[in-house]
């Protein structure tokens, strides 16, 4: 089935509420396209739980980079407590990242590192599962959620485990895809299957001293021509993004600010346009969040 036209936005280039967004794009996406699971609830499908932390109101923007394939820049969508919180939450726990293998829902480590899910895979950071007790992530969470809206999230449906991975001078990540080839079975439920409907990627840490870093989508090309360069190759995405030499834009890493792309196509499967990358880092730290909000299935792959 291809993949519907998403609905018309009244300006790609205008700072908009996440409500003006889910309104206008993520509804037309997803209009023609089931899941297949019932809606009810249960404590299986719940990301996060309730805490006496008190949640803040962040008062985050947005910029519509591109709608086909989706990809938007959020800016100050996590406070600087919350980055410090999710960082000490899951800084000790850090360890080599893993590689997906080919047929295997979890992820594995090679002495090498490499791997050829879709095509040879090299990473060099570090990761590390983050707790869903967690209070400064559960705001963060429940602020991704209310961002997405129920029509690209289900109430069922969650966010699986998010992740915190560092990134130190040299260390990079070659271009791979968030999305599984084949659906991945829910533990311990039988019969249920996911895979990541979407993605966020928030920047947690600002480093004066950092070098390098970029997140590169190669495939994606900003849409507006508003945004085109000036002589200085930066323009109107100074200090945000820029073009990449070899094509698609980059994105510059900085506290509070984060990326959301939608993974699947209309009919379910991978896009093949959202790969990414994390280009080398020259100089200083760069640690993120990685959030794959999933979209369950039922009845095998």
């Amino acid at each position: 089935m291809a993949q519907p036209p998403p609905s018309p936005v009244p300006s790609r280039k205008a700072v908009l509420s996440y409500t003006a967004i889910i309104t206008a794009l993520l509804v037309g996406f997803w209009t023609r396209y089931s899941p297949g699971l019932g809606h009810s609830e249960h404590d299986l499908f719940k990301s996060f739980r309730a805490n006496e932390y008190q949640c803040q109101a962040q008062g985050y923007t947005t910029e519509i980079i591109s709608t086909d394939p989706l990809l938007i820049l959020l800016e100050d969508f996590v406070s600087g407590e919350e980055a410090r919180g999710i960082i000490e939450t899951g800084e000790a726990d850090l360890k080599t990242s893993g590689i997906q293998r080919p047929g295997s829902p979890y992820s594995t480590v090679t002495k090498d590192r490499t791997s050829s899910t879709f095509h040879l895979l090299f990473t060099t950071s570090e990761s590390a599962p983050l707790p869903l007790t967690s209070p400064h992530l559960t705001c963060l969470l429940s602020r991704a959620r209310d961002f997405m809206g129920p029509s690209l999230l289900s109430p069922h449906e969650d966010f699986g485990t998010p992740q915190l991975v560092r990134y130190a001078p040299g260390e990079h990540f070659d271009e791979h895809y968030d999305w599984y080839e084949n659906l991945q079975p829910v533990p311990g439920r039988r019969g249920m299957w996911f895979n990541r409907v979407a993605s966020f990627f928030v920047y947690l840490d600002d480093d004066s001293e950092r070098e390098g870093g970029e997140t590169w989508f190669p495939r994606i090309e900003v849409e507006d021509a508003s945004h085109d360069e000036g002589e200085d190759g930066e323009g109107k995405g100074k200090g945000k993004w820029k073009r990449h030499e070899e094509g698609g834009v980059m994105f510059t890493p900085k506290r509070g600010r984060a990326l959301f792309w939608v993974n699947l196509m209309a009919n379910g499967t991978g896009d093949r346009r959202v790969i990414h990358a994390g280009l080398p880092l020259t100089r200083g730290v760069k640690s993120a969040c990685n959030i794959w909000p999933r979209r369950f299935y039922v009845g095998g792959r």
